[in-house]
């Protein structure tokens, strides 16, 4: 009993080497490539068609406060619905619904008001506004892990 000849062996191994470059190939096709999100531009496009816009925008608007349009609320029922099937429905877990907004009293009264006091940083480029803590605590983080030191 003898196995295949040397040039059977080769032709199998070229063959293998075609079709692996073909799978390759496919692979590549199939996979999906993110393209990048212009955050303005997307912010812009959200604005048009009425998704949110600024709370009382023709008084010159109030930081924080949004009105969402038709789409905007159709968009938040989804979401919640959503939350609501996974979390009450599926994990038996209890929903409550609470104020959004607090008083200034009842944070004067839990003492938010005197004894907190974030210092806040906004990114040049980006306009994001970040706790100056924070980032503190991470940049030292990166430090102590690149020189190997311990706390």
């Amino acid at each position: 009993e003898s196995g295949p000849s040397a040039d059977e062996l080769n032709k199998a191994v070229e063959e293998l080497k075609i079709r692996k470059v073909a799978l390759q190939n496919a692979e590549k096709a199939a996979t999906v490539v993110e393209a990048k999100v212009d955050r303005g531009k997307f912010e812009n496009l959200m604005k048009r068609r009425f998704f949110y816009g600024a709370s009382f925008s023709l008084y010159g608007g109030v930081a924080g406060l949004y009105d969402l349009g038709p789409a905007g609320c159709a968009l938040k029922a989804n979401m919640i619905n959503f939350w609501r099937n996974h979390f009450v429905v599926e994990e038996d877990m209890l929903e409550v619904e609470c104020t959004m907004l607090t008083p200034e009293s009842i944070l004067k009264a839990s003492g938010h008001v005197d004894r907190f006091s974030d210092i806040m940083v906004k990114d040049v480029k980006t306009g994001d506004c970040y706790r100056a803590d924070h980032l503190l605590e991470a940049h030292l983080e990166k430090l102590l892990e690149g020189k190997g030191v311990a706390e």
